[in-house]
């Protein structure tokens, strides 16, 4: 599973990336600005988004909308403090929210559901074809 995490802060990103790093089976990828997120975004495609939507002098609910418009498939987790944002986000299409202070283990929980359920697809997929190339 590809996760791409979106956010200004060194702190909570490289926090993020030891968390789902040390969990099998998640390929994290970082951007630090949201040009660079978006930049991500279209070379990687991942299967899920964790994004902080606030950035100093810029507005990460255009990503947000971005991502649910063109990469319908990817599911957006919004992670943040400014919780004021809730409505907006989950009306811009993000798939879940999260106080970044308080429910980092629901983060990380919600993550490890999508890896199970894309690793369960997967294989589900290889063996409808092993049955194919069997017939």
């Amino acid at each position: 599973m590809k996760l791409l995490t979106v956010d200004h802060s060194v702190a909570v990103r490289t926090r993020l990336s030891q968390l789902f790093e040390d969990l099998s089976g998640i390929d994290v990828i970082q951007a630090a600005e949201l040009d660079e997120g978006y930049a991500k975004l279209r070379q990687f495609t991942p299967d899920a988004m964790v994004l902080e939507p606030i950035f100093p002098g810029a507005n990460g609910l255009e990503l947000l909308a971005y991502a649910k418009r063109h990469f319908p498939s990817v599911t957006v987790l919004i992670n943040t403090n400014a919780i004021v944002y809730r409505d907006q986000c989950l009306a811009l299409g993000a798939d879940r929210f999260f106080d970044k202070s308080l429910e980092i283990s629901d983060l990380v929980d919600a993550i490890v559901r999508l890896r199970d359920r894309s690793l369960a697809a997967g294989q589900a997929a290889t063996a409808r074809a092993g049955e194919r190339n069997h017939s």
